[in-house]
């Protein structure tokens, strides 16, 4: 028993012990509490925090964002310029949808990031068939559930097959009369 208490002892010292550290850095002094577990103090670097004023942002954004967009710009501007639309035969010649653009970064846009306004086209008619199809399934699953509730409560008997109206019953007679279709046996099988 005594073996086994100083063990637990022993492992709750090193579990415990608390080391606390401080260090000079540019004149501030950083504290570090920290724990070690059984392998010893553990070593942990601490660098001092980078200033996050607005003078480094200005700087990153104009040197990262502005200055590229300002020769590209400047460059489509200046050496490809803008371009013409032409009116040709229809039927010889048909443009494609960026050419349509007059701008070069317009263009550019058009053909390599936006959408095919044909494709487009054809997937909004498509989600609108899809749309109508569902709302007209719902719709005709609604009916379905309510005439079921209906039948359930013996409001509507929908195993029994609807009365005749009068004008059918008077069509169905005139038809069996037409075609000699009677109760009696016809004479002609004799």
């Amino acid at each position: 028993m005594t073996l086994l208490s100083k063990a637990l002892n022993l492992t709750q010292q090193f579990s415990s012990r608390i080391v606390l550290s401080s260090r000079q850095h540019n004149g501030k002094i950083l504290k570090c509490v920290f724990r070690s577990a059984s392998g010893g103090p553990r070593v942990f670097r601490i660098k001092a925090l980078q200033s996050t004023g607005l003078k480094p942002l200005l700087y990153r954004y104009l040197f990262i964002g502005l200055v590229p967009a300002v020769l590209i710009i400047t460059y489509s501007n200046l050496f490809v310029g803008n371009a013409v639309l032409y009116d040709h035969d229809a039927e010889e010649f048909e443009p494609e949808y960026w050419e349509y653009y007059k701008h070069p970064i317009t263009r550019f846009l058009a053909r390599y990031v936006m959408e095919d306004p044909k494709l487009s086209y054809y997937k909004d008619i498509f989600m609108l068939e899809v749309d109508q199809r569902c709302f007209k399934q719902t719709k005709l699953i609604n009916q379905v559930e309510s005439l079921q509730k209906l039948e359930k409560q013996g409001i509507i008997a929908l195993h029994q097959d609807p009365a005749l109206t009068r004008w059918e019953n008077d069509e169905m007679e005139e038809f069996v009369k037409k075609y000699d279709f009677g109760d009696k046996p016809s004479d002609s099988k004799n």
